[in-house]
């Protein structure tokens, strides 16, 4: 399967609207959780003030700052999100942004614990459209309105998101894109517990040998 088709715009609009989509993600999550009553045992009004004080701006990772790939097993992983289908060519950061500010204000962002991962689970490639689909929330138990990542070997690239991932898979000329699936593609971020992201890794998955 061939990946979708990127010009370099749709590159630098997808960076700044990631630094965007962040920034909404740790606002938004962090205010209707600071106000839930009983949310963290022993944490009075001063300490979550403080809290507010403390959050740092977010930087979208950088390419260089990209480790080498390494090959991961990963379980089966249920996502309860919200979803969007992505048109690649039309407005990329502005689809993405919409949708994390979306996500932020979602009842599966206000329950977020701290340093609880969120993922970004891309489905549903649709190459005729140049387009896929985007869902983002936390693991829980399998239910039906839950998403599965499909379990099995992924190639893992830290501190990077697909579509950076996807960039330098198609620039390897020597493994090409033919060992990759393709199917349950993703990103985990993991936030502080001031839900700022701290960290951001890409998986890939891989036909298994």
């Amino acid at each position: 399967m061939s990946l979708p088709a990127r010009s370099l715009p749709v590159r630098i609009l997808y960076g700044l609207a990631m630094i965007t989509m962040v920034t909404f993600l740790a606002w938004e999550a962090w205010a209707p959780l600071s106000d839930r009553s009983g949310y963290a045992a022993g944490t009075d009004q001063n300490t979550t003030e403080m809290s507010t004080q403390t959050v740092t701006e977010y930087t979208q990772p950088e390419v260089s700052q990209m480790t080498a790939a390494t090959t991961r097993n990963v379980r089966a992983l249920h996502i309860l999100g919200v979803s969007t289908r992505i048109y690649l060519d039309d407005q990329v950061d502005w689809q993405i942004e919409e949708h994390w500010r979306r996500f932020a204000s979602s009842a599966q962002a206000s329950q977020l614990a701290p340093t609880e991962p969120v993922f970004a689970i891309y489905t549903d490639f649709n190459s005729s459209q140049n387009s896929v689909m985007l869902t983002l929330g936390p693991a829980v138990a399998r239910g039906n309105n839950t998403l599965t990542i499909e379990p099995g070997n992924y190639k893992t690239f830290r501190h990077s998101t697909v579509l950076q991932a996807w960039e330098s898979i198609d620039n390897d000329e020597a493994s090409g894109t033919d060992a990759y699936l393709f199917q349950t593609d993703f990103e985990q971020w993991q936030l502080d517990k001031n839900f700022q992201p701290a960290a951001v890794t890409a998986f890939i998955g891989m036909h298994q040998e």
